[in-house]
C-alpha cells in the first residue's frame, strides 16, 4: 500500500513580498501476517522574499518481523535527515530494536519500540575550533498510534526520540500528528503538524545557533494507491 500527499501555499502580503511553501509527504508500506515493511519521506521548503525559512528532507525505513501476537523485532531501521538551516548537512542513523503491539485491531493500532543505534552527523558549518562531524551511539524510541475517529476521519500520531552524546545534541525528536479525512476512496484531505526538536544545536561558523524547535503545519491532498 502506498500514500503520497503534498501542498503548495503561495501568500502575497505586499507587492514586493511573497512567501512560498512546498511540502511533500509520502509513505510506502507492505504488511503480511509475519512482516511489515515501511518507507516514508517528508520534505519542507519555504521561502519569503528570496530568503529560505525551511529546507529539510527526512527519509525513514524499517522492517519488522512479528514474533507472536504481542511482540515484534525490528532488525533494521535507517534514517536520513538533511536540514542546512539547522546546520545539518546530513545525518545518518541506523539501528535495531524490539517492539510491542499495545493495540492491533481494525480501526485501532498502537506500536512502541526501543533499541540501540549508531549515528553519524555532518554539519554544514562549524566554528574554527570545532569538528564538522560527529559519531555517537544512540538509543532510539518509536511510537506510532492510529485510530479511526469515524468511518472517514482518522487520527495518526508518530513519535521518534533519540538519545545521543552532547556532540550530536544529546536528545532529538521528530513528531508528526495528522488528521486524515477521506474525500473519496483513494483521495484524502490531510492536516499535519510536524515538530522537530534538537536539544543542543551545533553553532555555525558565523556564531549563530539554530533554534531548538521547528514547527510545520501542512495541509494538502493525499492519494492512496
Amino acid at each position: 500500500m502506498g500514500k503520497t500527499s503534498g501542498a503548495k501555499i503561495l501568500r502575497c502580503e505586499h507587492p514586493n513580498h511573497h512567501q512560498t511553501t512546498y511540502t511533500t509527504m509520502a509513505e510506502l508500506s507492505r504488511r503480511t501476517p509475519a512482516t511489515t515493511f515501511l518507507l516514508d519521506y517528508i520534505g519542507n521548503y519555504s521561502q519569503a522574499s528570496g530568503i529560505e525559512s525551511a529546507n529539510n528532507n527526512r527519509v525513514n525505513t524499517s522492517y519488522d518481523v512479528r514474533v507472536n501476537q504481542d511482540w515484534f523485532v525490528r532488525p533494521a531501521q535507517l534514517e536520513y535527515y538533511q536540514d542546512p538551516l539547522a546546520n545539518v548537512a546530513y545525518r545518518l542513523t541506523g539501528g535495531a530494536s524490539a517492539g510491542y503491539y499495545i493495540f492491533d485491531q481494525t480501526g485501532l493500532e498502537w506500536t512502541v519500540s526501543a533499541g540501540p543505534g549508531y549515528q553519524y552527523t555532518k554539519f554544514s558549518t562549524v566554528e574554527a575550533d570545532q569538528s564538522d562531524t560527529a559519531t555517537t551511539p544512540a538509543a532510539v524510541l518509536n511510537s506510532k498510534f492510529k485510530a479511526d475517529i469515524t468511518d472517514r476521519l482518522t487520527f495518526i500520531q508518530s513519535w521518534q526520540s533519540m538519545f545521543t552524546s552532547s556532540e550530536s545534541w544529546q536528545y532529538t525528536h521528530h513528531a508528526v500528528t495528522t488528521l486524515e479525512f477521506e474525500i473519496k476512496r483513494h483521495l484524502n484531505l490531510d492536516v499535519s503538524l510536524v515538530w522537530d526538536y534538537l536539544q543542543i544545536p551545533q553553532t555555525k561558523s558565523d556564531g549563530e545557533t539554530p533554534q531548538k524547535s521547528d514547527y510545520y503545519l501542512n495541509v494538502g491532498l493525499g492519494v492512496r494507491f
